[in-house]
């Protein structure tokens, strides 16, 4: 992944390590989103923010999965979450790896989501994280079975991301960055046209 960061984004050369100038891009680079987060290789971690009912903003670490092109996250019934977003679905969700020559730093989606009550998405979203729980290599892969029954059992609803506004890429150091240097940020923003640039449509759900 990181590989295709490098070979995605623009070489590194600022004359003032100490300056971190962002790169914006002009277009949602989907396909680059979808290989970060695909459910063969990303770990089962997202970090949601929304707003509480007092107005702050409230940060839940909860399991994912990429489904249809959309991180989906589940959540129990009764979660107060679910009313909050109903009532206002603006969030943000992070994937966070540890920084590193090897790993992308952190990718923060800002958009907005709807609470799905589906039992044949739950169902899909249960499979898909029951094995990035407990992937292939894991001692405990024979508890899949059990670990999926009960997740069924729970009767979870789902939260979906079903549309992106804005994202903000944290990139790894490049080749040859010096330690203790900020990285560059990577971010892209819907409707920036009404700004100057071009008119950048929307991912959908769609």
């Amino acid at each position: 992944m990181v590989q295709d960061l490098l070979d995605f984004f623009p070489t590194d050369e600022r004359e003032d390590e100490q300056v971190q100038p962002r790169i914006r891009l002009d277009e949602y680079p989907a396909d680059l989103i979808g290989r970060i987060l695909a459910n063969e290789s990303s770990h089962q971690l997202v970090e949601m923010a929304h707003i509480d009912g007092h107005g702050y903003p409230l940060i839940t670490v909860m399991g994912f999965a990429l489904i249809d092109g959309k991180v989906t996250l589940g959540s129990r019934r009764n979660g107060v979450k679910l009313e909050r977003l109903r009532e206002e679905p603006r969030c943000s969700m992070n994937y966070h790896n540890r920084r590193s020559r090897e790993q992308l730093a952190c990718l923060t989606l800002v958009g907005r989501a709807k609470v799905v009550d589906d039992e044949g998405l739950i169902r899909r979203f249960n499979e898909i994280l029951t094995c990035k729980t407990l992937p292939d290599d894991s001692p405990d892969i024979g508890r899949r079975p059990e670990m999926n029954r009960a997740m069924d059992a729970a009767r979870r609803v789902a939260i979906v991301l079903d549309d992106v506004d804005a994202l903000y890429i944290q990139a790894p150091p490049a080749p040859g960055h010096k330690i203790g240097t900020p990285s560059r940020v990577i971010s892209w923003r819907a409707g920036r046209a009404q700004h100057g640039s071009s008119q950048h449509p929307r991912p959908s759900a769609d």
